[in-house]
């Protein structure tokens, strides 16, 4: 399992092996100090990793809900 940081990455994840969309962690943990830690899998591949984000302190969940959510994660 590979770990990675990440800064205000966009909403949308993709496998780094394969490519495929990840839609949402297996996993997640508020680790404070506006960081949560996130394990994600694959369903195509198979491929699991660790990832680390942190927000900037401007950031707020009103700000994160305004965001663009790209087409290929809404569900009818």
């Amino acid at each position: 399992m590979a770990a990675i940081d990440s800064i205000n990455q966009s909403a949308e994840k993709l496998c780094s092996k394969c490519g495929d969309t990840l839609i949402a962690p297996d996993w997640s943990k508020d680790m404070g100090e506006r960081r949560t830690f996130s394990i994600w899998s694959c369903m195509k591949c198979g491929t699991c990793f660790a990832e680390i984000t942190v927000t900037s302190p401007a950031e707020t969940v009103e700000d994160a809900s305004k965001k663009e959510v790209p087409a290929s994660l809404l569900v009818a």
